[in-house]
């Protein structure tokens, strides 16, 4: 997840830069990703440790 708010903080930082405004949908579809990668990678954890 540090790697997902270091991404986001570049990501701001270039928008600011460029002066074009992100919208709220963006975000939304930006959270439903990060949130959707998490579930994944909690998932691959559960599998594994099923497998030891």
């Amino acid at each position: 997840m540090k790697a997902a708010a270091v991404a986001v903080g570049c990501y701001l930082k270039q928008q600011q830069q460029e002066h074009v405004q992100v919208c709220v949908n963006e975000w939304a579809r930006m959270g439903l990703k990060m949130a959707m990668n998490g579930r994944e990678i909690l998932q691959l954890k559960g599998r594994m440790s099923r497998m030891k």
